[in-house]
């Protein structure tokens, strides 16, 4: 627990994929070209699709280790799917983005609309980065727009 809370408070990010990954260069600087990384005030949204076993998920994290310390808040949500059929569908998903941004459980929270207005709420001013991996169905995309509602309301 006190290693935890200092991570906490120095926030340490430790990388869980090697650095030595053979064919990784060209795909991330394709991802980062398409992130536009130094337009601060935008949304973008990127897709990796594909097979499975070609790396998408790898290349997900390697962008997220690379790029996550330029972000006031980031989350990585590796199984979005799974999230959706064991875990309260889209409000689980929520939940994971607020506790991975803002290190707050929110058990209390049972409804889309207060996840939606609280994310949108704590978040709105800060730069964030969110990745969802494994999304296999277009709904699981529609039903968190929080974020990019989060990002229009600071308009």
């Amino acid at each position: 627990m006190i290693v935890q809370r200092i991570i906490n408070i120095l926030d340490c990010k430790f990388s869980c994929v090697s650095k030595d990954l053979i064919g990784m260069d060209s795909p991330m600087q394709e991802l980062e070209n398409l992130l536009l990384l130094d337009v601060v005030d935008d949304v973008r949204v990127v897709g990796i699709c594909g097979m499975g076993g070609i790396g998408k998920t790898t290349l997900g994290m390697v962008l997220y280790d690379k790029i996550s310390l330029q972000f006031g808040a980031c989350c990585f949500i590796d199984d979005v799917s799974k999230t959706f059929r064991l875990h309260d569908g889209p409000l689980g998903v929520q939940k994971q983005i607020l506790l991975q941004t803002l290190g707050e459980d929110h058990h209390q929270i049972c409804n889309l609309y207060n996840a939606s207005i609280l994310i949108r709420r704590r978040l709105w001013r800060q730069r964030v980065l969110i990745i969802l991996d494994n999304v296999d169905k277009v709904e699981q995309m529609k039903k968190n727009r929080c974020v990019s509602r989060m990002v229009r309301c600071r308009e």
